[in-house]
């Protein structure tokens, strides 16, 4: 893998851990808690995360056996609008049906998959040579063509934005039960 890719990668692989450890310390019943009818709990900003981890790398590799993205001067903008909007605390429209979470899923369960989802990126990462490292690869919904490394960045972006989500979550007090820490429970 670039050095470059390497390191988006491992930055979003270390998020990815720490938000596990955090996340391990709730119960099941906490994890799938909602703060308010039709609001995400937990388990749905993390079933979003992996969703749209999955429909980022199925896009790219649809891509592939499409014809070259060109930038514009107007994705300049876009990308910038899409940077701040997730810099911002405010809560964003989810792009699609297919990337809002449905339930059911354990953490243990998500995290396996999302597992299975990362080790698909770091294959398709460890492919990219010297030659297509600038190559757009991506289109954002908004139409913003992006560069694996860039990608990347509007992951780890998209990421950070969701860690908002989850203190809101943590702050709303439907997380009241005692949290389990190191195995016991415990009152926060």
């Amino acid at each position: 893998m670039l050095p470059d890719l390497h390191a988006h990668f491992a930055q979003l692989e270390d998020r990815r851990a720490d938000l596990a450890r955090h996340l391990a310390r709730y119960t099941p019943r906490q994890l799938g808690a909602a703060p308010a009818p039709g609001a995400w709990s937990l388990l749905g900003v993390v079933e979003h995360l992996v969703l749209v981890d999955r429909a980022v790398l199925r896009a790219i590799k649809r891509q592939a056996d499409r014809p070259p993205l060109a930038h514009r001067w107007h994705h300049r903008v876009l990308a910038g609008v899409i940077a701040r909007a997730l810099e911002s605390r405010v809560r964003l429209p989810v792009a699609g049906r297919s990337l809002q979470p449905r339930g059911g899923a354990s953490l243990e369960g998500l995290l396996a998959e999302w597992d299975a989802v990362r080790a698909d990126w770091r294959a398709y990462l460890d492919g990219i040579t010297d030659r297509p490292a600038g190559e757009l690869v991506f289109r954002h919904p908004l139409g913003v063509p992006m560069t694996a490394g860039e990608t990347l960045h509007f992951l780890r972006q998209h990421f950070d934005h969701h860690l908002h989500q989850i203190a809101r979550i943590e702050r709303s007090g439907v997380l009241a039960e005692p949290v389990r820490e190191g195995g016991a429970t415990a009152a926060r």
